[in-house]
């Protein structure tokens, strides 16, 4: 069975590895007539799920489709032309993949494809005055959780589905002036952390927080991490570690780019900052990683004119330096512990 879309524009290939990696072995190939592809794998189903998108010429608009590929390179499952940007997300026993679409055209935003029954199984459509922010699935698969934002009111409020969105189990209040950027649940299932934006119209700033709600969308603490003027340019990224009683958040204005840790009860237990006096750059990117030992790397990249630099730290439970590298003319495009927590690899 092949992929019905065939140009050799991109190329998504699956490799063998042994266990001694001493050699790697193509186990097969798909072609595709994509201008953008990305693929994530799922370990435990040793399914992998391909995103692709393209502009139309004619109309103007972007398009998607998912692919699910065995192992071996063989088609699983091919949706339809879809209206919009996909954003591909597996549960974590691998049952379950989640299609987030933006700008969308069709009849809904969230769609669930179940493997084991080969089919979608649930759909969730937004009103034409909200939007659907980050999808977050709890880690045993049967919360889908998301946060709306009512653009007439200005609010936001999280909700949280079944996987065929015929039950609604619970529902957050609403937050005034706040758009929340980032969502996801602990490892354990008990708390789900969201990242926000709140615009305070007296002063006209905007600030960043976290906010940590129980596993029933209750609200259980919030920190403000910085404010700055609407115009001015951020990035905000969080991480929990593995076993979900920490989670590292880091953010970069041009005065700072600093890391903090938070434990669940809202106690800062690290803060470090990495750069200060940024300035005013034409463009940032920030990465995150806890290897299992609860070391966690950080890693910055920015860029003026006429220079680019680029720094990683890694820094204890307790915001104490291990060590610090800069990079000059160079841009840090990802970073990740391998299951050791031993090895730091990067790319550049």
């Amino acid at each position: 069975m092949r992929l019905k879309i065939t140009l050799a524009l991109a190329l998504i290939v699956v490799l063998m590895v042994s266990h001694q990696v001493s050699a790697l072995e193509y186990a097969g190939i798909i072609r595709t007539n994509a201008e953008h592809t990305y693929a994530i794998w799922n370990s435990k189903s040793k399914l992998l799920a391909i995103g692709l998108y393209w502009k139309s010429v004619l109309v103007g608009k972007y398009y998607s489709k998912v692919a699910i590929i065995s192992a071996n390179g063989s088609v699983v499952w091919v949706s339809e032309k879809i209206k919009g940007f996909i954003h591909p997300l597996w549960s974590s026993d691998g049952r379950l993949l989640v299609l987030k679409i933006d700008e969308s055209f069709e009849n809904y935003d969230i769609a669930v494809y179940d493997v084991s029954k080969e089919k979608i199984i649930g759909k969730f459509s937004a009103k034409p005055y909200e939007n659907l922010g980050s999808v977050s699935l709890s880690p045993e698969g049967n919360q889908i959780t998301f946060p709306i934002h009512n653009m007439i009111r200005e609010n936001a409020r999280i909700v949280s589905y079944d996987p065929e969105f015929s039950r609604k189990i619970w529902e957050s209040k609403r937050i005034g002036n706040t758009s929340i950027t980032w969502i996801s649940w602990s490892p354990k299932s008990n708390y789900i952390a969201a990242l926000a934006l709140a615009f305070y119209s007296k002063t006209f700033t905007i600030a960043g927080k976290v906010i940590m709600f129980d596993n029933n969308g209750r609200i259980l603490w919030e920190k403000e991490l910085f404010k700055i003027a609407p115009e001015e340019p951020h990035v905000l990224i969080a991480k929990w570690n593995c076993r979900g009683n920490l989670l590292a958040i880091l953010f970069v204005t041009s005065k700072t780019a600093e890391v903090r840790i938070y434990d669940n009860d809202g106690v800062l237990r690290g803060r470090y900052v990495i750069a200060s006096n940024i300035g005013d750059v034409l463009h940032v990117s920030a990465m995150l990683d806890w290897n299992p030992s609860d070391t966690l790397s950080s890693a910055i990249s920015y860029s003026y004119n006429n220079k680019a630099l680029s720094k990683i730290v890694v820094i204890d439970t307790q915001s104490d330096l291990l060590w610090n590298t800069t990079f000059p003319n160079s841009s840090i495009t990802h970073m990740s512990w391998n299951p050791f927590g031993n090895l730091l690899a990067t790319v550049m």
